[in-house]
């Protein structure tokens, strides 16, 4: 899959669905996944596993932290920072 802030929304979309049963509301680039939550402590790192290999893209340990997944857009955006670094 070619990344891409809509690409990140599916895929995070989709494991929420999986996890949690459907969603009230459809994930926006807005949604808050910790605060609204959609997501919890417990599946970050199963979460950051299942974007990595989506797009086929090391996140290398320790780059991602909580604040980093607010919302799908802040979570792009560092993603973003992690592959353009790499």
């Amino acid at each position: 899959m070619q990344p891409s802030q809509e690409a990140l929304i599916a895929v995070i979309h989709r494991f929420v669905t999986e996890k949690k049963g459907p969603t009230k509301e459809p994930v926006t680039a807005s949604t808050a996944l910790l605060q609204g939550g959609l997501l919890d402590s417990f599946n970050l790192v199963e979460m950051a596993q299942e974007i990595a290999r989506e797009f086929e893209k090391p996140i290398p340990r320790g780059s991602l932290v909580l604040d980093d997944f607010e919302t799908p857009a802040v979570l792009w955006g560092r993603l973003t920072e992690i592959w353009e670094g790499a």
